[in-house]
């Protein structure tokens, strides 16, 4: 009859595991979530003034271009991991950490 009673118990250690990081789970996904808005703000901003003439452009905006191509990456990748670890699976050796890693240092 112990063995009957060590998957319920097992079980309950997981329950219990989820309750205490709930929480937190979704105050990060929370803050993600603002970041999100806030750098999409920002991009909206500084592309209405490269539309307003505000930076000249003959040139070309390059490193803006790329930066903002990186910003978006980042924000992809960060997702895609955050939904891997809400699955359950590791994050050892994926190649969105990776990604992830490599972006911040740029």
């Amino acid at each position: 009859m112990a063995e009957s009673e060590s998957p319920q118990a097992g079980a309950l250690d997981v329950e219990e595991i989820i309750e205490a990081d709930l929480p937190a789970a979704l105050n990060l996904l929370k803050s993600l979530q603002e970041q999100a808005v806030a750098v999409t703000h920002h991009v909206q901003s500084l592309a209405q003034k490269v539309r307003a003439g505000v930076y000249p452009t003959e040139k070309g905006l390059s490193f803006l271009e790329v930066k903002d191509q990186l910003l978006l990456l980042y924000l992809q990748d960060l997702s895609h991991l955050i939904l891997e670890k809400i699955s359950g699976h590791s994050l050892a050796n994926h190649p969105a950490l990776l990604r992830l890693v490599e972006t911040r240092t740029v």
